[in-house]
């Protein structure tokens, strides 16, 4: 395994757009498909929310769940809206958990060449599932959150908007007024990836895994207080700290102030595979928003734009 120190400050930050992007299947489908997928997924519970509200999920994810309990009307959960939204949230990590990336999914090919490379940047995921974690344990790697690898096998994953198979241990909940939700829940995080395990968390446990909801504020019932918090917070340091980051799949939301904001303050170089859409909307935010104008835009998907990307950001 070669080692390039200069790869310590270099970042990689996968978006929505990545991991659909990571195979040509087995992987999940982006927000405008989301809800039918749910749908399909769950008959008794996303299954069971107004056909009605197909366009406006389809339209605009996020703002479709900030609507949902006052359109839901057709469910059976209940008046209280965590009593809505908490067996979606739950069911919608289920979901997320079932994806396994092949040996063909670019992810594992990216892991393959950071093993080889040894590169040490940090990797950031927005998504979800866990294709990238898995794709790092196929490789030999040891994933590690909130603290830097002591290991050469390691590299740092970090979770801004958590994932589906995070849990708050020894559940401290609190109550707390939002317009989604009057419940909050904290403590240290356990990562379960045994399928019984998981079942049976889903089963035990009222609140759902330590996801963000997807919606424009990002906020979570689970493990926002501390550990999403520190996520962000780590995220943000290793964004102003980088000397290069590449950004993949994500499109730009300003309104992901957590995410954009350090990204507009950064010196470093930026290398954004977004697909011709988002390289236009990506150029439009770094002209209005970044005095640095060191950056890289690829025309291009993760598939099309992989092997420039791997070279750009030190993995070859």
């Amino acid at each position: 395994m070669k080692r390039d120190s200069h790869n310590n400050n270099s970042l990689i930050l996968f978006g929505a757009g990545a991991s659909y992007g990571s195979d040509s299947y087995g992987t999940p489908p982006l927000s405008a498909d989301l809800f039918s997928s749910l749908r399909r997924f769950n008959p008794e519970g996303w299954g069971r929310l107004d056909t009605a509200l197909d366009e406006l999920f389809i339209a605009d994810f996020e703002r479709a769940m900030e609507r949902l309990p006052e359109l839901a009307s057709s469910i059976t959960y209940g008046m209280w809206k965590t009593d809505l939204l908490f067996p979606l949230q739950k069911v919608m990590g289920l979901y997320f958990f079932t994806f396994i990336p092949d040996t063909t999914n670019l992810y594992v090919r990216m892991a393959k060449k950071i093993r080889a490379s040894g590169w040490r940047g940090m990797l950031v995921t927005l998504n979800y599932e866990r294709l990238l974690e898995i794709s790092l344990r196929f490789n030999h790697l040891d994933p590690v959150v909130g603290v830097s690898p002591k290991e050469q096998n390691q590299i740092e994953l970090c979770f801004p908007h958590g994932c589906c198979n995070l849990f708050c241990e020894h559940v401290m909940t609190a109550s707390f007024s939002h317009p989604l939700i009057n419940e909050l829940a904290d403590g240290p995080i356990v990562v379960v990836n045994c399928p019984l395990d998981y079942m049976q968390r889903l089963d035990q446990c009222r609140m759902p895994p330590v996801m963000s909801f997807f919606t424009a504020d990002k906020i979570s019932a689970s493990g926002g207080l501390i550990f999403l918090r520190a996520q962000r917070e780590r995220y943000e340091e290793a964004v102003l700290n980088a000397e290069k980051i590449a950004i993949v799949g994500v499109r730009v939301r300003p309104h992901d102030k957590h995410i954009w904001d350090p990204l507009a303050k950064t010196s470093a170089k930026i290398i954004y595979c977004g697909g011709p859409t988002g390289a236009i909307e990506f150029t439009e935010w770094q002209h209005a928003n970044r005095f640095s104008s060191n950056h890289i835009v690829l025309d291009s998907y993760l598939a099309e734009g992989f092997e420039e990307l791997s070279r750009e950001i030190g993995l070859d």
